[in-house]
């Protein structure tokens, strides 16, 4: 049975939302070494094309999108 969040889960999302923090410069530079260096500008924009086409897609069958 779900009863809403305690003040626990509140705690453990402050622990979490520290823990990416601390974490995120480390992965940006991880995703631009691995990823966003080895494609062209053409390839970029393309996959930039079909990242929207599924966000939209997402939106219009579940009614999610990303924050404005």
């Amino acid at each position: 049975m779900c009863r809403g969040r305690s003040r626990h889960d509140r705690h453990a999302d402050r622990g979490g939302a520290a823990a990416i923090a601390s974490v995120a410069p480390k992965h940006v530079e991880k995703v631009r070494e691995l990823f966003i260096d080895v494609v062209s500008d053409d390839e970029v924009r393309l996959l930039t094309d079909i990242y929207e086409r599924i966000v939209a897609r997402i939106d219009e069958i579940d009614g999610i999108t990303l924050p404005g």
